[in-house]
């Protein structure tokens, strides 16, 4: 049976994106995102709040969207999957768990632009799209052109 690695995660950037390129031309953008819980204690009615940070890794062109909107303090909804790493240090053998980003929406922020004449909200932009996918999303209604779904000819 097939098992399931989704992460879902809104919060707020605790550092301005870090955007890097590898020697083979590969983006990738890394955030760490912080997300909080808040209760009232029951035994002493004090208001309460914990906080977790998430390493989230983003590649090729939703790294450069992001790096390019967001700043530190603003919020970001990510969908993605975990992704642990080993790695030594100092001789000791540690692990990394990563959230590797898939998509995206923009919380924080007005709106941008996709050129100089098609208005995008933030929350339009997904990282999985195409530019042109966007474009025809936005003004049609639709994933692509000719895309498909059902319906057809007739009458």
């Amino acid at each position: 049976m097939a098992g399931v690695n989704k992460v879902i995660i809104l919060g707020r950037l605790g550092a301005d994106p870090e955007l890097r390129s590898s020697p083979s031309g590969v983006t990738s953008c890394n955030l760490s995102i912080a997300t909080s819980i808040n209760w009232t204690d029951k035994n002493s009615g004090d208001k309460k709040e914990k906080t977790e940070w998430h390493r989230v890794v983003f590649f090729g062109r939703p790294a450069e969207v992001i790096d390019q909107y967001m700043k530190k303090g603003q919020q970001l909804y990510v969908e993605g999957r975990l992704e642990t790493s080993k790695y030594e240090k100092d001789g000791i053998e540690r692990f990394s768990t990563n959230i590797i980003g898939e998509s995206f929406n923009f919380i924080s922020g007005s709106s941008t632009q996709i050129d100089d004449s098609t208005p995008v909200s933030y929350t339009h932009l997904r990282a999985h799209e195409t530019r042109e996918d966007r474009v025809w999303r936005l003004l049609l209604g639709k994933k692509k052109r000719g895309g498909g779904g059902g319906g057809g000819g007739g009458g």
